[in-house]
């Protein structure tokens, strides 16, 4: 028996520095299997991608649209992946129309998800991949969804034996525009220092900034590299003008 290669899905994240996601995966629809099955199709489901082959003497003769379901094992991946416009009883779409290459975040919508499997309604994807298939295609059709990060302030609680004297954080890292640390003026329960970042940051798996703790004044080295940015530490806050923005909190001992 004989297969063409059909269709690819890549989703890659900025989080990852946009490498294929690690912990997705991509479910098809009860319907969408049926289709598969029908049009005698090879599905190959991986990290961050599904790749499919149809049989060479099946032909698609009519359009139909594929319906794929984006879960992650990650507890932490809402935490650091941008929706915009976020809507609590919907999740978002990426509706790729073919024949098109690279087809990168088209048509992006909110949809009610319970309609596309009825046979759990309890487990709720993260975003859905809607692929329409033209009749009589036959080259292979290549899409690739790239989520971003949310991008957040990040803030860092100074304590313990650090805050005994008055301390700076140092942007050393590389390949960006240095972040800038500002003190922050609040009253707190225990003795302690507090800076936050001048503008938001992108989160990022990995080692991609590097903060160091100074000794104010003297530029003595405190912490050589405080801890990354991490998204287990969300919160909303407000600014003057009354816009919402989101602050990781990390407290450094």
């Amino acid at each position: 028996m004989s297969y063409d290669p059909f269709l690819k899905i890549y989703v890659e994240h900025e989080y990852s520095d946009f490498q294929l996601c690690p912990t997705l995966r991509l479910q098809p629809t009860k319907n969408t299997t049926h289709w598969l099955n029908q049009h005698k199709c090879i599905s190959l489901y991986g990290p961050g991608n599904v790749k499919i082959s149809k049989h060479v003497d099946i032909h698609v003769e009519k359009p139909v649209i594929l319906d794929f379901l984006g879960f992650c094992s990650d507890p932490n991946f809402p935490n650091y992946t941008l929706f915009e416009n976020e809507e609590v009883e919907s999740v978002p779409v990426y509706f790729c129309k073919t024949p098109r290459s690279n087809n990168i975040k088209t048509e992006y919508l909110w949809e009610k998800w319970d309609y596309l499997f009825t046979e759990n309604k309890i487990i709720r994807p993260y975003f859905i991949v809607k692929v329409q298939i033209l009749p009589h295609v036959l080259h292979e059709q290549k899409i690739s969804i790239r989520l971003s990060s949310k991008k957040v302030y990040a803030k860092y609680y100074i304590m313990g034996e650090f805050a005994q004297k008055p301390t700076q954080i140092i942007d050393i890292s590389y390949g960006h525009e240095k972040i800038h640390f500002n003190p922050v003026q609040e009253t707190l329960p225990v003795s302690a220092q507090s800076f936050i970042s001048d503008r938001p940051i992108p989160l990022q798996k990995g080692n991609r900034t590097h903060f160091q703790l100074q000794e104010k004044g003297s530029s003595r080295i405190l912490l050589s590299r405080l801890p990354d940015v991490n998204p287990k530490s969300l919160i909303e806050a407000k600014k003057s003008d009354g816009s919402v923005i989101l602050i990781a909190e990390t407290l450094v001992l």
